[in-house]
């Protein structure tokens, strides 16, 4: 996925297609305005920035480590190994889909055995 935007990028475009703005966001995760603009400009954001984000944004936090292009903490990897190796392109799949397609896939994993 070497020709993805950046993650600044599509935080940008998120923000855009959702009608609101750095500062919005900065009120919603507690996150300063200024180090937020910084990872709009394509600064990497740090792990607790990220986890900030995916609970403003709705977001998993597992999925949003994936979308930034970071390691995906250990307490929040999956427990089968071997799914870690097509994880990033499934979440990158799903995240293109609809808002809904997106919750019926979340909910039907949920209540997975």
């Amino acid at each position: 996925m070497a020709n993805d935007p950046d993650f600044g990028v599509l935080l940008t475009r998120l923000l855009n297609s959702r009608q609101t703005d750095v500062a919005w966001l900065a009120s919603a995760s507690g996150i300063p305005e200024s180090e937020l603009r910084s990872v709009a400009d394509g600064v990497t954001p740090s792990a607790s920035q990220v986890e900030g984000l995916a609970a403003a944004l709705g977001f998993r936090t597992a999925d949003l480590f994936v979308i930034a292009g970071l390691s995906v903490p250990e307490p929040l990897q999956p427990c089968e190994a071997a799914a870690g190796s097509e994880l990033v392109d499934l979440i990158h799949v799903v995240m293109a889909l609809p808002a809904d397609q997106r919750t019926h896939i979340h909910e039907t994993v949920e209540n997975l055995p």
